[in-house]
């Protein structure tokens, strides 16, 4: 068996908590969605957070 690099592992571990290693194509699509909009959604309001934060000390 090959080894794996660092991303690959990453991306094993997700499918395997997930589950969606068992999933059709469609099916690892519709998580990965939803994960990527998980992660854009909170990465939207932490920024948005720090620039607020980051706004009222300086004023």
């Amino acid at each position: 068996m090959k080894e794996l690099n660092w991303i690959q592992k990453k991306i094993l571990i997700f499918e395997v908590t997930f589950g969606s290693y068992s999933g059709d194509w469609w099916e690892r699509g519709i998580v990965y969605m939803l994960a990527i909009t998980v992660i854009w959604v909170l990465s939207f309001n932490l920024l948005r957070f720090a620039l607020v934060l980051y706004n009222r000390v300086l004023t």
